[in-house]
């Protein structure tokens, strides 16, 4: 299975810790996959479609347990997409415009709630309820080896406001963006998608984050660390070969033995190490030599080259 597939798989295990948290669960997977019709004064009736098998009984099953509806259950295959997709019909009943009202979809005027139902903001179990059933009717995560990318699709910007002010509150730093007729709310940071895992229960796959953002800190710091030696490796290189052209300019112009003791000490040792560095050069000579006085011969020598590239 894919990584989003191992995540929805561990949501839908995760039981609601008191009856409301099913509710919220069950007021986000409607509001989210679900469409209501109105057929006469009060005559509602439901159809809720996903393409997870897993979901799909979730959302039966609440239904049936919490408020005892009558539901239909159909399936079809997608032709575009060759994924099964799950079609649940709630029929009109007499009580369904009260579980609407009940479950925060429907206002007392039988207007849409297009927010967050407020019973649902004042428990913190209920909103982590709520987030995990966005999660599972329109949420994803990219699989973490390639890159950090979650997000979650609603509606209405109202939700989509909610939604993203929840998460931030829950120490998860969530963004909104527009797209076309609906809102996402995502995120793009390995530390909040693994915040977002464990805010909502899937301990498991947090961990797989948290695996994947160390292995990612690993290799990065490694990187640094060659690029960093690469670069010093270069700069090492320029400078011999800058001083070995200079040696060159001294021996064919000028006389090796009119030069100090300490410029003769310098060419020697940089002709038989072309690859050491001013460091390595300095603790070979003797007595060894700090950097700086090494450095101090090596530009000696270059202004010798100068002079007598000039004469």
């Amino acid at each position: 299975m894919s990584f989003a597939s191992d995540i929805r798989e561990e949501l839908v295990r995760i039981p609601g810790e008191c009856d409301l948290c099913r509710k919220a669960a069950l007021c986000a997977l409607i509001r989210i996959d679900g469409t209501i019709y109105l057929s006469g004064a009060g005559r509602y009736r439901v159809e809720i479609a996903t393409d997870y098998g897993n979901v799909g009984r979730l959302i039966v099953g609440y239904l049936h347990d919490i408020y005892n509806l009558k539901t239909n259950i159909s399936y079809r295959r997608s032709v575009l997409h060759n994924t099964q997709n799950y079609q649940i019909d709630v029929p009109y009943q007499e009580n369904i415009e009260l579980v609407l009202k009940d479950l925060g979809i429907l206002d007392e005027n039988n207007s849409l709630i297009r927010g967050l139902a407020p019973q649902y903001k004042c428990r913190n179990c209920c909103s982590k309820s709520y987030l995990r059933a966005v999660y599972l009717a329109s949420g994803f995560i990219s699989e973490p080896k390639s890159a950090f990318h979650f997000g979650m699709n609603v509606t209405t910007e109202a939700l989509a406001n909610d939604l993203t002010q929840l998460l931030n509150d829950l120490n998860v730093h969530a963004r909104l963006v527009k797209r076309r007729n609906s809102w996402m709310v995502y995120a793009k940071s390995g530390k909040d998608i693994e915040e977002f895992l464990k805010v909502v229960g899937a301990s498991d796959s947090a961990q797989r984050i948290n695996e994947v953002r160390e292995y990612k800190a690993q290799r990065n710091e490694t990187n640094r660390f060659v690029n960093a030696e690469m670069a010093n490796l270069n700069r090492r290189l320029d400078a011999s070969i800058g001083q070995i052209k200079d040696i060159e300019v001294v021996l064919k112009k000028g006389d090796l033995q009119s030069l100090s003791p300490a410029i003769r000490e310098f060419i020697k040792l940089r002709v038989e190490n072309p690859e050491a560095s001013l460091k390595e050069i300095g603790e070979m000579c003797n007595p060894p030599l700090s950097k700086s006085a090494i450095n101090h011969r090596a530009r000696r020598l270059a202004q010798i080259a100068s002079d007598l590239k000039k004469e």
